[in-house]
């Protein structure tokens, strides 16, 4: 729409940094959803009691209201929202993965996660390497483990080494994995 201008004003010279904007209706897109999705508090009901304090408490303790925007902004503009569920000092609350660290991931037919690699950058030691953490619940014995390597996030967990930590799911208390998949749209 706006590429004949652009070229105008690039040969005579002209930079127009008040174009820019106007070439992608991405920001507003994104704008939209979070305008229009993370707006008001979630109306919790149920059958049972106590049920609704414990969401409501879980939400609270996860910073919903703050980090809502931010997540569908994440979501809106990669694809997919992936939460962990994380339990410490007997809080309960879930927290954003962020979506391009997520290098691979299966879900059964109902949509509930199985597996999933996630591979982030960081630094030891003034080295950069990569943290890959690694969920499954569909081996024999379902587990979670954590490497810290110098390999890119293709390469191959047996390839890897052994991890600086391994648990089964029953150790930890769980038989299934903690992550769930917020699909922007279901294809």
């Amino acid at each position: 729409l706006y590429e004949a201008t652009r070229l105008l004003k690039y040969y005579l010279g002209v930079w127009n940094e008040d174009i820019r904007p106007l070439r992608t209706p991405v920001q507003r897109s994104v704008g939209f959803y979070v305008a229009k999705i993370a707006i008001g508090e979630p109306k919790i009901s149920s059958k049972t009691a106590g049920v609704a304090d414990t969401v409501a408490k879980i939400l609270e303790w996860s910073n919903a209201q703050i980090v809502k925007p931010v997540q569908v902004q994440g979501m809106a503009l990669h694809g997919d929202l992936f939460r962990k569920a994380v339990v410490e000092n007997g809080k309960t609350w879930h927290e954003a993965i962020t979506t391009r660290d997520v290098t691979e991931f299966t879900e059964d037919i109902r949509g509930f996660m199985t597996s999933i690699r996630i591979d982030t950058a960081i630094e030891v030691d003034g080295v950069d390497k990569t943290r890959t953490e690694y969920w499954t619940a569909l081996e024999p014995i379902g587990y979670m483990a954590i490497w810290e390597h110098l390999a890119d996030a293709t390469t191959p967990l047996d390839q890897l080494g052994d991890p600086i930590m391994y648990k089964s799911l029953g150790k930890i208390g769980i038989d299934f994995i903690p992550f769930v998949r917020s699909p922007f749209k279901n294809s």
